[in-house]
């Protein structure tokens, strides 16, 4: 694939609310990218966005466990702003979530999903997008146990969406393995894009 800066590869990042995880990824990729080379801003262009997968859906209905109205257009959560800002990032004050659409997929040259379910799901949903579709785990090669990808452990009551967007200690864990799974995916994820790092 040869580079054009009048043609940049599109990278979607993307977690369930695209309040923490996708978000936190779409910004510091961004910074990973002019830190390591400063054209590759131009050459690269990440976005995030939410999807909730049916899995997840089903598991909260049973726990009647509901959503937040509007579950979209909401601001970042405020621990995944200030990681950011600790980086040295400064989110504008009016960024919204989105959910994640076709027009989105179909525009994106790989699609990074936080969870194994989302990956399944949207490969069925989009079957001729299927090549796009990769979860953060394959892209960083990880082993690992990664929290943010258990939801065993979480409350599934009234309180599920306070704990999972706005517990200091969970939410700063799943800031710090987003971190570090990018890092390590950094380079798969621009060679697959067809680029050098240097």
């Amino acid at each position: 694939m040869t580079a054009n800066l009048h043609d940049p590869r599109n990278v979607v990042f993307v977690c369930v609310a695209n309040r923490l995880r996708s978000v936190f990824s779409e910004f510091f990729f961004e910074k990973l990218l002019a830190h390591t080379r400063q054209e590759l801003s131009s050459l690269v262009k990440p976005t995030s966005a939410g999807f909730i997968p049916a899995t997840l859906k089903n598991q909260l209905q049973s726990a009647h466990v509901g959503f937040p109205e509007p579950f979209y257009h909401r601001p970042m959560a405020e621990i995944a702003r200030s990681a950011l800002f600790e980086e040295g990032i400064v989110v504008p004050q009016d960024w919204r979530s989105k959910k994640l659409n076709g027009e989105m997929i179909w525009d994106a040259d790989l699609v990074i999903t936080a969870l194994q379910d989302q990956k399944e799901e949207l490969s069925t949903l989009y079957s001729t997008a299927r090549s796009k579709f990769y979860t953060i785990r394959e892209m960083s090669g990880r082993s690992d146990y990664l929290l943010f990808e258990d939801f065993d452990g979480l409350p599934m009551d009234h309180t599920y969406w306070d704990y999972v967007e706005g517990d200091p200690v969970y939410v700063s864990k799943i800031i710090r393995e987003t971190r570090e799974s990018l890092l390590l995916a950094f380079p798969k994820i621009l060679n697959h894009l067809g680029l050098e790092p240097a």
